[in-house]
């Protein structure tokens, strides 16, 4: 294990460079073992025996156990930038592709009054204090000089973030968040702000292949980069401002070169938001954004999985259904391209149909799926063609006073193994015509929503793209007919997934209906 500080290090490139790092003063404990390493490697040199050191290789745990990762088999470096301007010391932990950084003061930083007023305030009191302050505020809606009206929470604090430099075709869609107008690159800019009482605070994230210290103009800063193909944003960065007490979170879309990079952080303009134009504004948050699962506050479920065939009833969040037979045909059934849009996309114009509207073959790409110790990557090239299914189902619901009257219809893929567990699929199809694919979801050959909903011969108008539908529950009989598009090359491994749409259950029961039932 290396421990190393920063000092004197040439940043011509913003990066800072690790194998230019100067010696760190270690502990006493690691300089004994330290003189007894030399001196066993002094006796081998002497006498030719070899010292019986071994390499040692630490196993990769899933995310959900990250803390126990940190602790076992990291590397430790911690970095500063020490140039006029620097207050900051950042420490970064890496344990294959989960990074960890810290962010704290140098012992020798500039202090500030908001050092010395608010360093005194533990971040669990700050964190109840701002909780506090936001519930007991009223809100109020402000109209921004963009157009859209805010929901603003007078116990909330509120900062205004603005950018001297934008990529070019780059404009402002939301508040603090940037793209191009059409959005069909990867161009996006998203800020985010948390409140900090200089003391030291840590992000993690998930696949990470590199981690570094940065500088763009007077701002330093932490860079995560993704590892993999399938980011849109491959880039978060973290950039502490003591000045202003806040650290912001920055995503970078993967478009987005490292020289418009440096352009962006080094025209970031913060202050506390004032006056009554709140389209740059952005409420500070007492937790970070990042992949951490203690700043995360989700219900913890148990997923169970039960495997239905056809004409086997089956019963879920109070709708008694039936899978009466699944159709695969070869066009889109006539269902006008308009009403699938949302969802898929243009057909035509993605070139997966013909002049006749039947599905053609198209050049696509599979990509190989992430594992504990790699990244997501492209594979083969392959030519393959997009199939309809149509699941027809019969379904009866009893009158429900309460809101919760959809369900969750889905698609997923796997291999069905012994009781009631399913293998994940080990690659996954995208089209990419005569270009490069791209990892984005709606470039899949196989979509996991529906495409088109049928009720009793009418659509579905009250469906989400992320496949809530809303069902009748007056106790009678419908038929409900559920399309989806598929890869041909896919079909096998798909299944239709039906789930409740409350986060109130005790653990979500998964019904499956593998779609290679059908004809």
């Amino acid at each position: 294990m290396e421990n190393r500080n920063m000092e004197n290090v040439d940043n011509t490139d913003n990066t800072v460079n690790i194998d230019k790092l100067s010696e760190h003063e270690f502990s006493a404990e690691y300089k004994a073992k330290k003189e007894s390493l030399l001196a066993g490697m002094r006796d081998m040199e002497e006498s030719g025996r070899p010292t019986g050191l071994g390499k040692r290789h630490g196993g990769m745990e899933r995310f959900i156990k990250v803390a126990a990762l940190l602790l076992c088999g990291v590397i430790l470096i911690p970095v500063s930038i020490h140039a006029a301007v620097s207050v900051y010391r950042f420490t970064i932990e890496k344990n294959g592709d989960y990074a960890s950084g810290t962010i704290e003061l140098n012992d020798d930083g500039v202090a500030t009054a908001a050092d010395d007023t608010e360093s005194t305030e533990t971040l669990d009191a700050m964190k109840k204090r701002m909780a506090e302050e936001e519930e007991n505020g009223t809100q109020s809606i402000m109209k921004g000089s963009d157009g859209n009206s805010y929901m603003i929470n007078s116990g909330k604090r509120y900062v205004e973030i603005t950018l001297d430099y934008l990529p070019e075709g780059v404009v402002q869609v939301e508040e603090c968040k940037y793209d191009s107008p059409d959005r069909k690159g990867y161009m996006g800019i998203s800020i985010a702000a948390t409140q900090w009482n200089g003391q030291s605070n840590t992000v993690i994230n998930r696949s990470i292949e590199d981690a570094t210290v940065r500088q763009a103009g007077s701002y330093e800063y932490l860079l995560f980069e993704r590892g993999g193909v399938d980011w849109g944003f491959d880039r978060v960065l973290y950039v502490p401002i003591k000045e202003e007490s806040v650290i912001l979170t920055v995503y970078i879309g993967c478009d987005i070169t490292d020289e418009e990079l440096d352009k962006i952080v080094t025209g970031i303009n913060v202050k506390d938001a004032e006056g009554d134009d709140p389209s740059n504004w952005v409420g500070v948050d007492s937790t970070f954004y990042d992949d951490n699962p203690d700043n995360v506050d989700t219900i913890q479920v148990d997923d169970k999985y039960t495997f239905i065939g056809l004409d086997e009833s089956f019963v879920v969040d109070g709708v008694e259904m039936t899978v009466n037979s699944v159709n695969v045909y070869d066009d889109p059934r006539g269902i006008d391209p308009a009403d699938m849009l949302y969802v898929v996309g243009d057909l035509k114009e993605k070139g997966l149909v013909d002049t006749d509207g039947n599905f053609v073959d198209v050049r696509c790409r599979r990509m190989n799926e992430a594992t504990d110790n790699s990244f997501t990557s492209w594979g083969d090239y392959n030519n393959s063609s997009l199939r309809m299914v149509a699941v027809y189902i019969t379904y009866k619901a009893d009158y429900r006073a309460y809101p919760y009257d959809d369900i969750v219809i889905d698609l997923e893929r796997g291999e069905k193994l012994s009781g009631d567990k399913l293998a994940p699929p080990v690659d996954t199809n995208y089209y990419c015509g005569d270009g490069e694919p791209r990892a984005s979801y709606e470039r899949r050959m196989t979509y996991g929503v529906p495409a088109y909903v049928v009720d009793d011969g009418t659509e579905i108008t009250e469906k989400s793209v992320d496949g809530y539908c809303c069902l009748k529950r007056d106790g009678e009989e419908h038929l409900l007919t559920v399309y989806f598009l598929v890869d041909e090359s896919e079909l096998e491994d798909c299944y239709m997934q039906v789930s409740p749409s409350s986060s109130m259950a005790d653990y979500y029961e998964y019904m499956t209906i593998y779609l290679g039932e059908g004809e």
